[in-house]
């Protein structure tokens, strides 16, 4: 799962040590094996890990050229990544280092060559900016504050909260919305103050204020319409057997939660399929 979590201040004299340790301590259940930080005098990053892939060598911050990169991610196709920047010095297996050179092969377009689920920020210590993103679906979290000291940013509220950076008040508006639909219809959040990365969005930071935004729509168009439903049927089956087999990818015991739906029945075939040994799957259930 793994815990993000950091600040960019335009203070010079701001002491954020303690902020980080407040914010590791937060999002310790999130990534209970290693921790790691980063600081300067006007930036710090926190980063709480489970771990996955590379167990021994993939602890964050990752630091490299004079960038600084910590990631609550999962990059599926990371060793495709590796094999076309192999002019990297690479200082891990880790699916998340393969974050900083393509950063530095290909500039704010980065996340385009991304597949996985994750919420990345970078520190680029030559231009003096943070850069935050998201994946398309929003499947990580991430949160963050903007205020007149500074930009602060956590994979929980709870982080953002516990911290003191900001007076616990619900924004009434949004717990409507809650109410009405289970989730909240853009970056507001139900504390007042406090905003959601956007899925698929990106925020550059400069001198502890957002200099631009922008969003990376995953829904492309269908290239070929004309194709008969036993083409489309082909091509669906190609489509799942490679997403999963690079699902499979980690250094850990792998399982699969079995609703017993057509879904999760579909991913247990497969699944068993490329797997050498049989797969451990759950099902939970209540009275």
């Amino acid at each position: 799962m793994c815990g993000i979590a950091g600040y960019y201040t335009s203070n010079k004299g701001f002491n954020g040590s303690n902020l980080l340790k407040s914010l590791e301590g937060s999002l310790y259940h999130r990534g209970p094996d290693q921790n790691g930080t980063y600081q300067n005098s006007q930036v710090g990053f926190v980063h709480t890990r489970l771990s996955i892939i590379d167990i021994s060598n993939g602890r964050q911050p990752f630091c490299a050229d004079g960038v600084a990169l910590i990631a609550n991610a999962e990059i599926y196709n990371y060793k495709e990544l590796i094999r076309n920047n192999s002019e990297y010095s690479y200082s891990s297996s880790s699916d998340c280092e393969v974050i900083i050179p393509l950063y530095q092969k290909y500039g704010l377009k980065f996340s385009d060559h991304l597949r996985g689920m994750y919420s990345v920020a970078l520190y680029d210590e030559n231009e003096d900016k943070l850069i935050i993103s998201r994946d398309p679906f929003g499947i990580k979290p991430l949160y963050y504050i903007i205020n007149e000291s500074g930009f602060y940013f956590a994979s929980e509220i709870k982080a953002l909260c516990e911290a003191e950076i900001i007076d616990k008040k619900i924004d009434n508006n949004v717990l409507k919305e809650l109410l009405a639909h289970q989730y909240s219809l853009d970056s507001n959040t139900i504390i007042s103050g406090i905003k959601r990365v956007l899925p698929g969005e990106t925020i550059i930071i400069k001198k502890g204020k957002i200099e631009k935004k922008f969003l990376n729509n995953p829904l492309k168009k269908i290239g070929n319409k004309n194709k008969s439903d036993k083409g489309f049927l082909k091509k669906l089956d190609s489509a799942l057997y490679d997403s999963v087999s690079k699902h499979l990818r980690a250094d850990v015991p792998l399982g699969l939660f079995l609703s017993g739906g057509i879904d999760s029945t579909v991913l247990l075939i497969i699944m068993s399929e490329l797997l050498d040994k049989p797969v451990n799957s759950y099902t939970a259930y209540f009275d």
